[in-house]
């Protein structure tokens, strides 16, 4: 019997992420997932200031008249679920979490959230949890700052985009869990680690 020739062949595909889609899902390691080994402190706010909800539905409105028109630009496509995000609704403020469009707070320049930071142009500086020594003078804890090479480990643009890379090609698992939806907080965890440490040192 004569055996079938088997051809084996490589499909690499190009996915197009939103700054919203990889940031909600390191919301899971700043909030809880990743707090076993990291402290986090901004060490460049790239002229940013902090926002409030309150400040961003004020700036989508004008003399009372709420620019509709407006909403549907600062929000941006997800080739992955096929919809606009954050949020579904297109038009309107109403269940639109305006503190989430990353648009909306680039044109504010600010940020709501300090794990914002890093997708809008600054940075935020990694700080070993394990390391705390209570210091009397200061009255707080300190800690060490982790390093790579020598160099403090950082979360900003660059560090994002290596870190998707290197949990693609050696953590495809979990990639995969995160780019199909279908992660918890290992893959946060993995995540953050991928884009701060280039590995995963810790759990």
């Amino acid at each position: 019997m004569i055996e079938p020739l088997m051809t084996q062949i490589e499909v690499t595909r190009t996915i197009k992420l939103t700054d919203y889609e990889i940031w909600n899902w390191l919301v899971g390691a700043f909030e809880g997932g990743s707090n076993y080994w990291a402290r986090t402190k901004i060490t460049d706010k790239a002229g940013l200031r902090r926002v409030t909800q309150q400040e961003c539905k004020d700036y989508l409105t004008e003399d009372l008249i709420v620019r509709n028109s407006h909403t549907a630009e600062l929000q941006e496509y997800s080739e992955l679920h096929r919809e606009y995000q954050p949020g579904r609704s297109r038009g309107n403020l109403d269940g639109w979490n305006a503190t989430d469009s990353f648009p909306l707070l680039r044109e504010m320049k600010g940020f709501h959230y300090s794990h914002q930071i890093p997708f809008l142009g600054g940075e935020l500086t990694f700080y070993d949890t394990e390391s705390s020594k209570w210091n009397e003078e200061k009255e707080e804890f300190e800690y060490e700052v982790l390093t790579i090479n020598g160099r403090p480990a950082v979360l900003n643009r660059s560090s994002i985009q290596i870190g998707l890379e290197i949990m693609a090609e050696n953590y495809p698992r979990h990639f995969n869990d995160f780019i199909n939806q279908s992660g918890d907080a290992i893959t946060s965890d993995v995540m953050l680690q991928c884009m701060v440490l280039r590995d995963v040192i810790y759990g």
